[in-house]
């Protein structure tokens, strides 16, 4: 699925907080252009808005906590696409760590060698 790079920021923003987040808290954060990324993550399925506690209909000693209803909470949908978004963004990551180190290397043994052959011309 394409999701704009900074909906999928919120949207993982959503996905770590435990009680999700209040529309409010939202637009404190992010500024009133929220809205736009909100309407478009709940068309796309990746969230949706608490409505129903859960907790009545479980067994007393569950650990479960229902979030505030109101507030907006990952789907399932939501939380395997940042996982997804996640592990495209480490494998970049390391790649781009490979490619320092290589060119780190590739050039600690380019002055050494040029160093080398410097002093075998000298003699």
């Amino acid at each position: 699925m394409d999701i704009p790079e900074f909906d999928m920021r919120v949207l993982s923003n959503i996905t770590n907080c435990k009680h999700g987040w209040l529309r409010e808290e939202l637009y404190q954060q992010y500024g009133s252009e929220i809205s736009e990324t909100i309407d478009f993550l709940l068309e796309q399925g990746m969230i949706k808005i608490h409505e129903q506690d859960l907790k009545p209909f479980l067994p007393p000693d569950a650990e479960y906590e229902d979030p505030p209803k109101g507030s907006i909470i990952a789907t399932r949908a939501g939380k395997i696409e940042v996982k997804r978004w996640n592990t495209l963004r480490s494998l970049s990551t390391k790649e781009r760590w490979k490619e320092r180190i290589y060119g780190f290397v590739s050039g600690v043994l380019i002055t050494v060698l040029s160093a080398l052959i410097l002093s075998l011309l000298s003699q």
